[in-house]
């Protein structure tokens, strides 16, 4: 068969029954749609016997091709061991497949059984979405061979300029006869009423047609728009034409998204729309994108191997996840199915030993000068690795010791842990990353790289809380246990160090201490990093000096220290605030701009006693915009509070605000969901009809609003920042 070599990149790739559509780019600008045959490959281990009819059976109802014995290396023990591999016939089948499997537990153990199909194709051909490529195709597109020609570690790696079309809408809750779609892509602009008529789908089409973009990128398009162009299309028998694959099946029209609990909060994922031959990126639904922008999702989509538009959608810690089983795919490690360890049992006093989590001081009251704060960088992961902290590596069976503090957990000496082997060249990356930005003076290629690696960092972030989460099939929580009690000792070694060399401690955070001195300058603070790198082989490095820095009380208690509400002025002369009004989510945005002004001028403020003669002009700003709001003048959108519906709302014993603005919600016909943020204007905190306590409203226009509540909140933030003195 005559074959073509082609050069390219990896765009996309689809999963499509029994083979995977590959998008690549060639190097002439040619995007082609490709085929290559894939069938999934899992393992089972079992009584011989038993696995020869469970093949058997399998193989008569069609769900696999064939098998064949391998030795592969159990996770928990290091063993060689052996399993038969089987192939499913059609990726289509892998669900029915998964709840046979369920039911056979007590017989056989299943691994490899639940990767997503386009990773585990990725994993196995060596591939990674964006590399650049070499393939062997026919005249059909089917691949006969296909190899990566660069690395997913790759430094300088390029792209093909995208084509991006952007898309939001203006008046969509609810949706009205003045509800507006707006496209916009390079110098072209298009603005279409979101109403049921056929010519809105078609001018639609036509223009995504005419500007043929490689990405749509949205604002609320997985939850609003796309839904609705679906709705629209439907009921006027138009096609909505938004792939570049037309022979795509129809889709399901899907509102609803789903609701889940994760460390402390109620969160809403809405439902997600990827496209086919091109990318949609909805950035009010990709926690990823809006912290690293598209760069961002193109890293984790490198290094977790997993397709642009899905890893978008997931969490950090999903990428991290897949990066995992990546490397124990690599290694030739069986992946389990569900979690098998559980943990071991633990006495109260054990507990109160050994579950403690990060190490956190109480700081004084306070305003201090010549302060420097320094950060261990990447703690947790750097611990994971240097002393080989990983769920089999934790009271592994081999090795007898007592290496974790406090804990006295034993540590495996003989084999590299999993954890370590995936986090280390990521860390590696990471200071790569910030290296290279130092080294620029290209502004677009710094953003870029800090871009890069702010996605790394909540992969990093991630990796630690996923070794304790409880269904994590690589997780074991005695593991977490031991990444916390070194972290702890580490930081009281960097603590006594510290003190060692004449310097005060005010304050310690999990990572990160705050340390004073007279006549402290930048220069001996790096060299003391320098020492406490050397002793903990952890890279300790200078945050910055502060010109000043204050420590607040507690809200509910001024006499009582809490460790997250502080801010001060560098000496490069940015501000550095944490637990302020401006920085909460709940925080209505005319307060926390207000507060962000009061903080510009203290910027100013160069000594802790030109900032108290700063005070008048402080309470002089502060004067102007209460009589704003006395007067008025504030629009709603100003004053809007953003908070997240903790349950569904007749679930609500007591009618709290957010209660109380997803009934109006409701009642204008917008469905709302737990873990989804609402935002309402408050109207009359203190009324007796319930109803009139908070007000939905998104227009900018001033609105009837609680003046005396909107007064104490400025208020609150004001004094938030007001000068109290000077620490001790």
């Amino acid at each position: 068969m005559k074959t073509t070599t082609i050069e390219g990149w990896l765009f996309d790739l689809e999963e499509m029954g029994t083979a995977l559509t590959l998008w690549v780019y060639i190097d002439d600008g040619q995007l082609l749609k490709l085929t290559d045959e894939f069938r999934p490959p899992f393992c089972v281990t079992g009584e011989m016997e038993a696995l020869k009819r469970l093949c058997a059976t399998l193989y008569r109802q069609g769900l696999i091709t064939g098998g064949r014995w391998v030795e592969r290396i159990e996770f928990w023990s290091g063993n060689t061991i052996q399993a038969f591999e089987l192939n499913v016939a059609d990726a289509s089948l892998l669900p029915k497949l998964r709840t046979m499997a369920a039911a056979l537990d007590e017989h056989f153990q299943f691994y490899n059984f639940d990767i997503p199909v386009a990773q585990h194709y990725c994993t196995l051909r060596q591939l990674f979405p964006t590399c650049r490529l070499t393939a062997e195709i026919d005249q059909f597109g089917n691949v006969q061979a296909i190899a990566a020609t660069d690395s997913m570690w790759e430094m300088n790696y390029c792209l093909p300029d995208l084509r991006i079309l952007k898309m939001h809408g203006e008046k969509l809750q609810p949706l009205n006869p003045h509800s507006r779609l707006i496209l916009e892509c390079a110098d072209a602009e298009l603005t279409l009423p979101l109403q049921a008529d056929a010519n809105t789908i078609e001018q639609f089409n036509a223009f995504l047609a005419e500007q043929n973009p490689d990405l749509l990128l949205s604002e609320r398009g997985d939850t609003i728009l796309i839904p609705t162009l679906l709705q629209l299309a439907k009921q006027t028998n138009t096609p909505l034409k938004l792939d570049r694959d037309q022979v795509v099946t129809t889709r399901r029209i899907e509102t609803e998204g789903r609701t889940y609990f994760s460390y402390g909060r109620v969160i809403y994922k809405g439902p997600n729309y990827p496209l086919f031959g091109r990318w949609h990126l909805d950035a009010t639904n990709s926690f990823t994108y809006h912290e690293g922008k598209l760069a961002g999702v193109i890293e984790l989509a490198r290094l977790s191997r997993t397709p642009v538009q899905r890893v978008a959608r997931l969490s950090p810690g999903s990428a991290m996840s897949a990066m995992t089983l990546d490397t124990a795919l690599q290694q030739g490690m069986l992946v389990p199915w569900r979690k098998s360890e559980p943990e071991a049992y633990k006495s109260g006093l054990s507990l109160l030993t050994v579950d403690k989590g990060g190490m956190v001081f109480q700081p004084p009251v306070g305003a201090f000068e010549n302060v420097a704060e320094i950060d261990f960088a990447s703690m947790y992961p750097s611990l994971m690795v240097r002393y080989n902290l990983s769920p089999e590596t934790v009271l592994c069976g081999c090795c007898e010791n007592t290496e974790v503090p406090e804990a006295h957990y034993n540590v495996c000496r003989k084999r590299r842990g999993l954890m370590g082997t995936t986090l280390e060249p990521l860390i590696e990356r990471r200071r790569q990353l910030k290296l290279q930005a130092k080294q620029t003076d290209d502004e677009h290629e710094r953003a870029m790289l800090a871009a890069q690696r702010t996605a790394i960092k909540w992969m990093l972030v991630s990796c630690f809380g996923y070794l304790g989460y409880k269904n994590a099939r690589f997780g074991r929580i005695e593991a977490h246990e031991a990444v916390t009690a070194w972290g702890r000792e580490t930081l009281l070694q960097a603590k006594e160090l510290a003190e060692s060399y004449g310097y005060e401690v005010l304050h310690a955070l999990t990572d990160s201490l705050w340390i004073r001195k007279p006549g402290l300058n930048e220069n001996d603070v790096k060299q003391l990093c320098d020492r406490i790198t050397m002793a903990t082989k952890i890279e300790m490095s200078l945050e910055g000096v502060y010109r000043w820095l204050e420590f607040l009380p507690s809200k509910s208690n001024p006499t009582r220290p809490v460790p997250h509400r502080y801010f001060g002025l560098f000496t490069h002369g940015e501000m550095k605030v944490r637990g302020l009004a401006c920085r909460r989510s709940d925080t209505p945005e005319f307060i926390k701009e207000v507060q962000q002004q009061l903080l510009a001028l203290l910027t100013q403020a160069h000594t802790l006693a030109a900032r108290q003669q700063m005070q008048p002009q402080l309470d002089a700003l502060v004067q102007t915009y209460l009589a704003q709001l006395e007067r008025g003048e504030i629009g709603a959108k100003q004053l809007a509070v953003q908070q997240v519906l903790s349950r569904e709302p007749e679930e609500y014993a007591v009618s709290t605000r957010a209660a109380l603005a997803a009934e109006q919600y409701r009642a204008a016909g917008v469905p709302v969901h737990p873990g989804e943020r609402l935002s309402y204007v408050l109207k009359d905190t203190k009324a007796k009809d319930k109803t009139e306590r908070v007000m939905v409203a998104a227009s900018e226009t001033p609105i009837v609003y609680d003046v005396a509540e909107y007064i104490r909140l400025l208020n609150a933030a004001a004094a938030e920042v007001s000068f109290d003195g000077v620490g001790l």
